[in-house]
């Protein structure tokens, strides 16, 4: 029976890749916000990873990609960081930067779309045009 719910707990992010609804926001937001939670739970989980600034990369990468997709992927951060204010092995991450730089991916990524509602059509299609060149 564990089994069973398992799998039925795991499959919804497969499934919105797979049959078609990856054309709306909510598949992308839950692979993303998977992506993140991985991440974090390999920083949270042991008291010093040997590789924690390649997971602090990936959990901003991952947010940045959740944030993309809809506004709800801001819970993956205030959760982390709601961790990180309430617990004393939480807390110790404040004091390197990595949680600031994946902070400061995922807001980088997610001021692509800012962007782009601010530059007209031409100007966004011309940027577009120069990177492939």
């Amino acid at each position: 029976m564990s089994a069973a719910l398992s799998l039925e707990n795991s499959w919804p992010p497969a499934l919105g890749v797979t049959d078609g609804s990856f054309v709306l926001p909510d598949g992308p937001l839950v692979a993303a916000m998977l992506g993140a939670a991985l991440c974090l739970a390999r920083i949270f989980a042991q008291d010093a990873p040997a590789n924690a600034p390649l997971w602090w990369i990936g959990a901003g990468v991952c947010a940045g990609l959740a944030l993309l997709s809809k506004y709800h992927g801001v819970f993956i951060g205030a959760g982390a960081a709601l961790y990180m204010l309430t617990t004393a092995r939480g807390r110790r991450w404040f004091a390197s930067p990595w949680p600031y730089v994946a902070a400061l991916i995922a807001v980088a990524m997610s001021s692509i779309r800012a962007a782009r509602r601010t530059l007209r059509y031409e100007s966004w299609h011309l940027i577009h045009l120069y990177a492939y060149l």
